[in-house]
């Protein structure tokens, strides 16, 4: 944490353990030769993009519930302040969608998301804004406390008491600081970088292998510099397949390295899939579908619900619960829920033999389904049913009727 600290003291003025957000991963770590990896520059690879986009809207088009857990039944909590602000509108600049996707967004790239609590005289919260992560600091104080200092985009600076926020690492080991891929993979999203600007200059020269030009006698300094400078405008470029016209005696000839021999394609798809890794994504989820099948796909979709947005969507639960629920709200039993059932569907044959199962076998009523589907309650779809062939072990009945009785 020193190192931290030291940044930090000298930015704030504050001694203590300290996490700051006001520099990029990329100017904290960065190496001679070696391209520097920020967020923002990070987003720029292609497939980096696909994972964080893919991670933030897949959340951000989860439904995010209060529920409470009333005498025993789960019900939606309609009546309570905080349910129509998340569902509708949260802060004056963003919708419930767009402040979970950037919320997550900023979990994936700077390591925590934050969320401020407005309340009002009373204490209750009125406004939900989302704060950017690049312009958080936190400090924690002789007492154990934590402080958390933020810059706006108007430059003006604020301070907030930990419990004045909500701060949801993207994965941590300390609880509280964030660690994200681009931070600790940096050197995998660098190559990716490398390889992306080396297939930007190919294609910007024409994709054709380099030439060699061969001289009957050594030019002077003069006749050297004119040749290149003259050779490369005419030819290079967007002028690549222009017909080269040589003089003096020289002759142009092929190098044979290409992009294929350097194994510059394989090294490619091989960053695709180890950055979905990194995310951990299914490939065929970022356009990487060398090993997709149609008999595993289903299953990799089914992984990624179970062991990467649950995992994502619990760590938010966990922290609206702690801090935008009171005690007096959590022994009530309120508590925030996402509503990942709609990740699970399949098509419309195996979804209607699974309701057909949970009808059948009675864990599940008609307007069960129907609410699952979206649809509207109907009379008399309450009643659970249950197969008559089945009987309690602890007290089994006769068999064959009133006369074995």
């Amino acid at each position: 944490m020193g190192y931290f600290s030291n940044i930090a003291s000298a930015l704030l003025g504050q001694r203590g353990e300290v996490s700051t957000g006001s520099k990029e991963y990329g100017e904290l770590f960065a190496r001679p030769g070696v391209t520097t990896v920020t967020a923002d520059n990070a987003m720029q690879v292609a497939t980096v993009f696909a994972c964080v986009r893919l991670l933030s809207e897949t959340v951000a088009t989860l439904p995010l519930n209060l529920m409470q857990n009333y005498k025993g039944k789960k019900r939606h909590a309609v009546e309570h302040p905080l349910y129509s602000l998340l569902k509708n509108k949260p802060n004056a600049d963003m919708n419930t969608v767009q402040l979970k996707e950037a919320l997550v967004a900023s979990m994936c790239l700077r390591g925590n998301g934050y969320l401020q609590k407005v309340t009002t005289r009373g204490g209750v919260i009125a406004e939900i804004p989302f704060l950017d992560a690049a312009r958080m600091s936190m400090v924690r104080k002789a007492d154990g406390s934590i402080v958390y200092y933020y810059i706006s985009l108007t430059g003006k600076s604020y301070t907030f008491n930990a419990d004045e926020l909500v701060n949801i690492p993207y994965f941590s080991l300390n609880g509280i600081e964030g660690i994200t891929p681009i931070k600790m993979c940096r050197d995998g999203i660098s190559l990716a970088m490398t390889a992306q600007n080396h297939a930007k200059m190919f294609y910007e020269n024409g994709g054709k292998p380099n030439l060699a030009i061969e001289l009957p006698q050594t030019l002077s300094e003069d006749a050297y510099k004119r040749l290149k400078t003259s050779f490369n405008n005419a030819y290079s470029g967007q002028n690549s397949y222009k017909t080269a016209i040589l003089e003096g005696g020289a002759t142009a000839k092929t190098l044979t390295m290409t992009a294929k021999d350097a194994e510059f394609i394989a090294t490619r798809k091989f960053q695709k899939s180890e950055i979905a890794a990194m995310f951990n994504i299914p490939p065929h989820l970022v356009g990487d579908l060398e090993k997709a099948t149609f008999s595993n796909i289903e299953q990799q979709s089914i992984e990624f619900e179970k062991f990467t947005i649950r995992p994502l969507v619990t760590k938010i639960e966990a922290a609206l619960n702690a801090s935008m629920l009171s005690d007096k709200e959590r022994l009530e039993g309120y508590y925030f829920r996402f509503n990942t059932e709609a990740l699970l569907r399949g098509d419309t044959k195996t979804r209607y033999d699974a309701y057909a199962i949970a009808r059948q076998w009675g864990w599940m009523s008609a307007n069960d389904i129907r609410q699952i589907e979206d649809l509207n309650p109907i009379d008399g779809g309450d009643i659970y049913l249950s197969p008559l062939n089945m009987v309690d072990t602890s007290n089994p009945q006769p068999q064959g009727g009133a006369n074995n009785a």
